[in-house]
Order: C-alpha cells, then sequence, then structure tokens
C-alpha cells in the first residue's frame, strides 16, 4: 500500500482528456491496481486505477504511480498494489494538516485527521476484498505547499514538515520512506520570495532525514495558471515519486539502520569503493555492499555483419541496448526496452562498416 496525500496537485487538476492511450491506455481502469480514495463532501471508495479520483473529477499522479508500482512488483504472483488517497485543494499545513505528533489524532488539524480516517477505513476495506493478504505500508507520497506560501505557512514550514513526518511514522511506521514533490520553479503565480521559502524548507527536511526524497517538479508540465501541473506534469510527478520510492525501499532492505544514519545509503554514496554509486547499483540489481557484486554485459560476433550482446537481467528492470553514435557524441537506443527474466539474457545486434560501442541501459519499468 502506498500513501498520497497533499494538495491540489496531489488531488489532481488535469482532465481526462490529457491522459495518453498508449503505449498504456491511462484513459482506462487499471484492473490490477487498487485505489482507495476519498474528495471533500463524498463518501470513501475502493476502486480500480482510473481517471475521475479527484475532486474536480479529474486525475492526480496517482495514474502514473499506481502504473509503474504494478510493474516493479508484477514479477511477484502474489504481491497486488493499492494506493490510499486523500488531498484537497487549498489546504495548509500549519493548520489543516497539523501534526499532533503521535499515532493518535489528538491535536492534529482537520485535514490530516481525515487523512487518516481514510487510511484506516481503507485498511479495512482492502482487508475485506483481500481477506487472506499480508498489508504493508510501502511509503507516503506528499505533494503539498503551495497554500503556505505566505506569511503565515512559509517561515516554519520546515519545522511544520517534520513533525508531519514524525507524526506519520509514528502511525504507520518508524522507517516509512516518505517523499516530497518539491514546489517548481514554474508556479508563477506563487510569490518568489515564498516559493523560494517553501523549497528551502523542503530541502532542508529531506538533507537532515535519510528516508526522506525530493521529487524535483521543475521541468514538469503546467497549467496557464502557474500553479496547477498538466497532465503530463501530473504523469511525470507519479513516474519520479515511484522511481524515489522504489529507490528507498531498495535501500532499507540493502542497507542496516545504523549504515543509512550514517549517510551510507545515499544514492550519490559508494560505501564499497567499486565506482559505481548507490543509485547505480540500484538500477543495475547489485550489491552496494560488495565490490565484486556488478552489472555484467559482454559482447560476441556471430559474424562480419552481427553480434549477440549477453548481460545479467531481474524481472525487476528492463533493458535497452545503445549504441555510441560518434559524430554526434550520443548514444541512441536500437533494441528498445525488455523485461529481464533474472537469468542471462541475451539480444542480437548489427555490426557497422566501423567499429561500434555498445551499452547495456539498465531502469524500472
Amino acid at each position: 500500500m502506498i500513501l498520497l496525500g497533499g494538495g491540489a496537485n496531489a488531488d489532481g487538476r488535469a482532465f481526462h482528456s490529457e491522459l495518453p492511450t498508449t503505449p498504456v491506455d491511462f484513459q482506462s481502469p487499471q484492473s490490477d491496481v487498487d485505489v482507495y480514495y476519498k474528495v471533500e463532501g463524498a463518501e470513501p471508495t475502493l476502486t480500480s486505477l482510473r481517471p475521475g479520483l479527484s475532486e474536480t473529477g479529474g486525475f492526480g499522479p496517482e495514474i502514473s504511480i499506481g502504473r509503474k508500482m504494478a510493474d516493479l512488483w508484477s514479477g511477484e504472483a502474489d504481491t497486488r498494489v493499492a494506493l490510499i488517497k486523500y488531498a484537497k485543494g487549498g489546504t495548509n499545513l500549519h493548520v489543516d494538516w497539523k501534526a499532533g505528533g503521535d499515532s493518535s489524532t489528538l491535536g492534529d488539524g482537520s485535514e490530516y485527521v481525515l487523512f487518516q480516517e481514510t487510511v484506516n477505513r481503507g485498511r479495512v476495506a482492502l482487508a475485506a476484498a483481500y481477506p487472506n493478504a499480508v498489508q504493508q505500508i510501502e511509503g507516503m507520497l506528499w505533494a503539498h505547499g503551495e497554500a503556505d506560501a505566505d506569511s503565515a505557512g512559509a517561515p516554519g514550514y520546515q519545522h511544520n514538515l517534520t513533525q508531519l513526518i514524525d507524526d506519520v511514522r509514528a502511525t504507520y511506521g518508524m522507517d516509512l520512506p516518505f517523499m516530497i514533490a518539491r514546489l517548481s520553479m514554474a508556479q508563477a503565480a506563487i510569490q518568489f520570495t515564498y516559493l523560494n521559502q517553501i523549497r528551502a524548507s523542503q530541502d532542508a527536511v529531506e538533507d537532515l532525514d535519510p528516508r526522506t526524497g525530493i521529487v524535483d517538479t521543475d521541468h514538469f508540465g503546467m497549467n496557464a495558471d502557474g500553479l496547477h501541473f498538466d497532465g503530463n506534469g501530473l504523469l511525470s510527478m507519479g513516474a519520479a515519486f515511484s522511481e524515489k520510492l522504489a529507490y528507498h525501499e531498495w535501500m532499507l532492505a540493502a542497507f542496516t539502520s545504523v549504515e543509512i544514519n550514517n549517510g551510507k545509503a545515499e544514492p550519490d554514496a559508494d560505501p564499497d569503493g567499486d565506482g559505481k554509486t548507490n543509485h547505480a547499483e540500484f538500477l543495475g540489481n547489485s550489491g552496494p555492499k560488495d565490490a565484486s557484486s556488478h552489472f555484467r554485459s559482454w559482447i560476441f560476433s556471430e559474424d562480419d555483419k552481427t553480434a549477440r550482446i549477453h548481460y545479467d537481467s531481474s524481472p525487476y528492470r528492463e533493458y535497452a541496448i545503445e549504441r555510441y553514435e560518434m559524430f554526434s557524441g550520443t548514444w541512441r537506443e536500437i533494441l528498445p526496452r525488455e523485461k529481464g527474466n533474472g537469468g542471462v539474457k541475451s539480444r542480437v545486434v548489427d555490426l557497422g562498416s566501423t567499429p561500434d560501442l555498445f551499452r547495456v541501459r539498465s531502469e524500472l519499468p
């Protein structure tokens, strides 16, 4: 289960028609992902992932979050992804989402109380739908900050967000990953001083908390209002949320709490000294604390026109083959992404008239 909360950009202000139909038909229900959601003034509902799960009848980042996370875990037949979502536009953190500081709702703001009630009811509904399932909350995703970008909310945003994260963890798990969508520089409707203050507060929270991640939204598509992300922007946000959460799930499995607290699990760290950062080890599905564990690929010529590239693969990754273009100095994809199988895979490439450089690119599904 993945929790999603915050303001209007967590709820979503994009239209159904903005969703693509290929390569994934996001305009249709995705029956392999469950969503329990609530919008203001309505009873919460358990349904399959689809458009229309926002207050305006549009969609939010849940569309691509659910798809990406379900694809990531598709190799495990007994694992099913569910999202629990409650978000409301125009709500602030210093009053509406205020955290009381413990696992109860005592002292919590009204929107945070509604969020917790939605999570509790969602867990009951999912337990009834899947009575033999073991529930596990994987993380919390937070898109918020616009309504605090003023003289009342901005000065205390770092403290208030830290308090919320602590409260969420006291309620749902002490090591729970918490991902933050940082406000975008493209949100021109927000007064610049306060925008920068909220952004700096979000960065500071992430800097001080190794189990918290920041999603950079600066290049995500924006509506003309300069405040809300458009359809492409929300799909990008959901995909980025998913990759950040997936890294933190991997981090918690690969490192001890002491190692995480000491900075050895940071994405740019290299604790085994093999020249590969933790993020590269994550994408390559290799061991970050074992210098002998690394992603392997190798090539053999079959004849003067073709060669076969072999590589280690994981069912939790997809792999593309790229060729280096000498004149442009860039890598070009020549064989599309293909899911791994947990063993060695091989693919045939055509050889050119000049020496070729190839590489295998590993990515999340």
